[in-house]
């Protein structure tokens, strides 16, 4: 059985906050996380499980695609994916449950191009609220590892 990981790049986001971890999505932004939800729902694809960045432009692309998207899964919050590493989202991955077959990481650039080239061998740019799909001929997320994953697809809004 095949696991199956999405990469989902958070929409356009302002530069008018307090903080980096303050930035909100734009209008463009907004219609993109809508866009790219309605996306996966086209392509018959259903999230298990979402572990999202703490960020609120992650978070509220995760709230607004998952609505779009009409995704009736588990969704987590973590600081986790907010200025993380490819060596760290990678021991995160090794601990997902294989109960949750299709799951999405949503946060941030670089590290989500630097992840699929590492996971894949292929080179993805991610555009603002771009997502990727991932596949692993795995069993077990805890067996995954650099140069394991095939690139399915690759989408921007």
């Amino acid at each position: 059985m095949a696991l199956t990981l999405l990469i989902f790049r958070h929409a356009k986001s302002g530069w008018d906050a307090d903080s980096d971890h303050q930035r909100t999505l734009t209008e463009l932004g907004q219609q993109q996380a809508k866009f790219m939800g309605e996306q996966l729902k086209e392509r018959a694809i259903q999230p298990d499980l979402v572990i999202c960045s703490s960020a609120l432009r992650a978070k509220t692309t995760m709230d607004l695609a998952m609505t779009a998207g009409e995704w009736e899964c588990d969704s987590n919050i973590t600081d986790a994916l907010y200025n993380t590493t490819v060596a760290d989202t990678l021991n995160l991955i090794k601990q997902f449950s294989d109960h949750d077959k299709v799951v999405m990481l949503i946060g941030h650039e670089p590290t989500w191009s630097e992840l699929v080239q590492a996971l894949s061998s292929e080179a993805v740019a991610f555009a603002t609220a771009g997502m990727c799909c991932l596949q692993f001929d795995r069993e077990h997320w805890k067996d995954t590892e650099a140069g394991t994953a095939e690139l399915l697809w690759y989408e921007q809004p």
